[in-house]
């Protein structure tokens, strides 16, 4: 009954290149936190390393496209290896004359100014070996990071993370921040994964909207929540929120004498934002929720005992513009149902209901609509 992906082998390029570009040197942000005037989004202003601020409304993805979509941002001459989502743009370029980083640093300033966005000068650090830059515009923050090996090309990406500064979000107490940006805040905390963990699935899910959820694993892969070190995620409208927990020095593979003795707790932790590739609306009492997108397909499952026809019905109201139910695509009944979505532009979405033998649960997921016959 369950409707489970299949084998999916991950895709963990995307990843890799986000985290090697968030962590290049001189790009650990400002550690105090300090935003400059008007530089994060209105109700971010006041966030800084000891007082978060009150988070507002996360953004609709089609609100935070028609503030830019990163498909339609150019490329300086040079550029190779380039790739563009709506989201979020990569490539490589040779260094600039001299081995520094002017000219993507030059053409983003200034192409980026072009259309209304401003250069925060509190979080932006550019160096010659390399830099990151924070953009803002109508509340909307965008994240350039610039950046390679001294005698190699230079490593670009550009991130749209919408409109929630990660600075304003819940914080345990007693911290230390190491790293402070409207796109992410890494700090030290004196406790242990566990709790922290605790803490994270409580208090943000207090937010108005947030609701956690998983990536789906395959048969056998562990859970990205256990261990020293851990995923949580939580996602807003198309708004996503990725806490990383690491415990460093964690033994964990070692044999039991070749343990340290434990010491004091300490957990490094990473809330890092990013902006969704699909936002697909998700009833009240959904549970067990998984959300597949980087170097997937796209995969949304949960279930609910809501029976199949108030689901339809959900997805007929709550499915954002310009998405809209094809009437000639829909197969359903009171045990199972196929429904196909359309927008101009984008791939067509497919829903899938299956009602259990009981008829307690409902098993839904959304994945691409296949390409005619297929």
């Amino acid at each position: 009954m369950p409707l489970v992906p299949a084998d999916r082998s991950h895709g963990p390029q995307a990843a890799l290149l986000i985290l090697a570009l968030l962590l290049l040197p001189g790009c650990g942000g400002d550690k105090k936190g300090a935003p400059a005037d008007g530089g994060t989004p209105a109700d971010a202003a006041g966030a800084d390393s000891d007082t978060p601020a009150t988070p507002q409304t996360p953004a609709h993805l089609a609100q935070a496209l028609a503030v830019i979509d990163l498909r339609n941002l150019p490329t300086p001459d040079g550029a190779k290896n380039i790739e563009k989502i709506p989201q979020r743009l990569s490539f490589m370029i040779p260094r600039s004359p001299g081995g520094g980083t002017e000219i993507p640093v030059d053409f983003y300033r200034t192409k980026l100014t072009d259309l209304g966005w401003k250069v925060d000068p509190k979080l932006t650090t550019v160096k010659k070996i390399g830099g990151e830059m924070t953009f803002v515009k109508n509340g909307f923050v965008l994240y350039a990071s610039i950046g390679g090996p001294p005698d190699g090309d230079l490593n670009v990406g550009i991130f749209h993370i919408g409109n929630i500064d990660a600075r304003t979000l819940p914080r345990p107490p007693g911290i230390t921040v190491t790293g402070s940006l409207p796109s992410r805040i890494m700090y030290s905390a004196a406790t242990t994964p566990d709790e922290l963990q605790k803490f994270f699935r409580a208090e943000i899910p207090k937010l108005p909207g947030w609701r956690k959820y998983s990536s789906p694993r395959s048969e056998g892969e562990p859970r990205e929540d256990v261990g020293s070190f851990r995923h949580l995620r939580f996602i807003n409208n198309a708004i996503k929120v990725e806490v990383s927990l690491y415990v460093p020095d964690a033994d964990d593979d070692k044999k039991p004498a070749e343990k340290k003795p434990a010491g004091p707790a300490k957990t490094d932790v990473m809330v890092t934002m990013s902006l969704a590739q699909q936002e697909i609306p998700v009833p009240p009492d959904a549970e067990d929720l998984e959300i597949a997108e980087e170097g997937y397909p796209l995969y949304h499952h949960f279930y609910t005992k809501a029976k199949i026809a108030a689901v339809i019905e959900f997805y007929k109201k709550e499915m954002p513009a310009p998405w809209k139910l094809r009437d000639a695509a829909a197969k359903a009944d009171d045990k199972e149902a196929t429904l196909a979505f359309d927008a101009a532009g984008q791939e067509p979405l497919r829903l899938e209901c299956v009602r259990d033998k009981d008829d307690v649960i409902t098993a839904v997921r959304w994945i691409r609509w296949p390409k005619e016959g297929k």
